[in-house]
């Protein structure tokens, strides 16, 4: 599989965030994840309910997050760089779920990984945590990667 694959999976999912109607909004989404080692999520998603119009970013507490997203996880322990580029799909209320699949890489080794994750929203803001248990795809694994993780998620909608 390696790079082509997640190249060409990559652009088919900007396309699909870039052609869904114009009522669907665009988002951010940031994450804390723990597992062997610590990791940080940066990516955007596409949120396919409906939302009122408000501010640019509205921190209030969004009704439901449902849609695509592509990030891309990285570890910061300083020793073994990590990039772990995924694709997604996230539902999230007051309880959601997310599946991933995640194409974790130090360039010399890589590892695939399926990722499906329960979510309990926190507060009336858009902080939710996650549990996730990692499935592996492929042979090859990388010792700061745990089955197990648990992550702090943040996501903004642009209005």
């Amino acid at each position: 599989m390696g790079i082509p694959f997640l190249k060409y999976s990559l652009v088919w999912i900007f396309l699909g965030l870039g052609s869904i109607s114009s009522w669907a909004q665009v988002g951010f989404q940031s994450s804390f994840i723990y597992q062997r080692s610590n990791f940080i999520d940066l990516g955007v998603m596409k949120n396919l309910t409906f939302q009122p119009k408000a501010e640019l970013f509205d921190l209030r507490f969004q009704r439901d997050i449902f849609g695509p997203s592509i990030a891309s996880e990285i570890n910061f322990d300083g020793e073994d760089f990590i990039i772990g580029p995924k694709i997604g799909f996230e539902y999230a209320n007051i309880l959601g779920g997310k599946v991933n699949i995640i194409y974790y890489t130090d360039f010399e080794r890589e590892s695939w990984k399926f990722t499906p994750e329960i979510s309990l929203r926190l507060w009336e803001i858009p902080l939710s945590l996650f549990y996730g248990y990692q499935f592996s795809l492929s042979t090859d694994s990388f010792g700061q990667i745990s089955r197990n993780r648990i992550a702090l998620n943040f996501n903004t909608l642009l209005r």
